[in-house]
């Protein structure tokens, strides 16, 4: 028999971004034309009740449900993930993959909300085309809303990368 608990999510809100430091000149410049490299960060963008540029992921026993838009940190359009059944695996929402230069720091930051604590992941797509994963942190629960921000340097192999900000646990 499964355990029955409430999960709730709240992650990945207006201000989600992925952005480039610049620790040299010719970096700043970079960054300051680039930007964020997460498409439709905000989440405002929608088509078919979905956020554009996102998707939804699950695995593993559990009755992820999958929500958008709900109200977030600053703004109308954010997403939520519900367990209320769950024995293993985990779920998540996560941006489209985007394309990263090996051996180069960026930062990741979203504001989230939860029961339960949570893992921020990050999914690199190597350059022939696996997946490899490195966990950024385990955030603790917190009934307020809480900024995390972090800077990470890409493997020298890697093409792509993407963001899980994930539930893997009952509450």
């Amino acid at each position: 028999m499964m355990k029955k608990h409430i999960l709730k999510l709240f992650v990945f809100v207006a201000l989600f971004s992925l952005v480039l430091p610049a620790p040299s000149e010719a970096l700043r410049a970079e960054a300051a034309v680039r930007g964020n490299l997460i498409s439709n960060a905000s989440l405002e963008g929608a088509a078919s009740g979905m956020p554009m540029d996102w998707a939804k992921g699950k695995w593993g026993v559990n009755d992820a449900a999958f929500t958008y838009p709900v109200a977030g940190y600053n703004s109308d359009a954010a997403i939520k993930i519900q367990i209320q059944e769950y024995r293993t695996g985990d779920a998540k929402w996560f941006f489209s993959d985007v394309e990263v230069e090996p051996l180069m720091p960026y930062t990741f930051s979203d504001y989230w909300m939860s029961e339960v604590r949570t893992i921020v992941t990050l999914r690199y797509t190597k350059l022939d085309g696996s997946y490899s994963y490195v966990d950024l942190a385990k955030l603790p629960a917190s009934r307020t809303w809480q900024k995390f921000e972090k800077t990470f340097t890409t493997p020298a192999d890697v093409a792509k990368l993407t963001v899980f900000h994930m539930l893997n646990r009952p509450g």
